[in-house]
């Protein structure tokens, strides 16, 4: 009798597409306010911290999308509840995004 555990279509599976679409998504929303430098007076904006928070913000939602989609490819067959690890990274990126664009808000103004 064949294991076809690993060939069928998890909820998991729906996740880890969503959680990409939102870390890319956020990742280019966030490089699109990197755009409103332009409309800065000479002293208006904080270049450093729009550099710093941009950046940070690219690399949190990268390594937390490697590591949620490692985990989950990981222990998808093993635990039965294993759709929590994409949608808790999905969540993270999604607060990361708030975080950053806040704080882009107040660089940027």
């Amino acid at each position: 009798m064949e294991d076809r555990r690993s060939e069928r279509t998890l909820p998991g599976d729906y996740l880890v597409g969503i959680h990409l679409l939102i870390s890319v998504a956020s990742a280019i929303v966030i490089w699109a306010r990197i755009l409103e430098i332009a409309g800065c007076a000479e002293n208006e904006c904080d270049y450093p911290l729009v550099g710093s928070s941009t950046r940070t913000f690219w690399w949190m939602d990268f390594l937390v999308f490697i590591v949620a989609f490692g985990l989950y490819m990981f222990l998808r067959t093993r635990i039965r509840r294993s759709w929590i690890i994409p949608a808790s990274g999905g969540a993270l990126a999604l607060i990361g995004f708030l975080i950053a664009n806040s704080v882009l808000s107040g660089a940027l103004s």
